[in-house]
């Protein structure tokens, strides 16, 4: 609630249009992997499909999303205890709401090192341990940390190589 700083002003001119940016069939997309990727009570998430130049929208999504037709029908307690103690908090707008570490979008540039560095090949195929989803890496000494938590998403390809697991932002 409280202005840090200005990067850039612009006076608003009478008149001047305003237009709408959003990618109508990159949106519906967008819509559509969130839907089929997040699923459950235990996920949710946010993307926002900008021009790195401009600064548009270009598609916006917050997973999970809700049915506006909850809030023409009934009580509105229940409305209010819907709002409250829906899970995932669906009715946040996690796109805007929140400020987010960049997680799945380093993934490309990690891998590319991993590439450039001869850490893997393209053709290398994840083969350790993982149980419920967790795994803890092997063969570089001991691993004293918390075991790695994998991506959940409803379909996954095997084999577990590089090009599935970028399909996927498998972890």
């Amino acid at each position: 609630g409280e202005r840090k700083s200005v990067i850039f002003t612009r006076h608003a001119i009478n008149g001047r249009d305003i237009e709408l940016t959003v990618n109508m069939p990159l949106q519906l997309r967008l819509d559509e992997v969130m839907e089929h990727t997040l699923f459950g009570e235990k996920t949710s998430g946010a993307v926002v499909v900008m021009n790195p130049k401009t600064g548009e929208i270009q598609a916006m999504a917050s997973y999970p999303t809700f049915d506006l037709n909850i809030m023409t029908s009934g009580s509105s307690e229940e409305r209010v205890n819907l709002i409250n103690n829906a899970p995932n908090s669906p009715f946040l707008n996690k796109a805007t709401r929140y400020a987010y570490p960049p997680g799945s979008i380093l993934k490309p540039f990690t891998a590319a090192a991993a590439l450039s560095n001869n850490a893997i090949t393209t053709d290398y195929v994840f083969s350790e341990e993982i149980v419920d989803d967790y795994w803890k890496p092997v063969g570089h000494g001991p691993w004293e940390w918390h075991a790695i938590k994998r991506a959940e998403v409803k379909v996954r390809s095997t084999p577990l190589n590089l090009h599935n697991a970028m399909i996927h932002s498998d972890n």
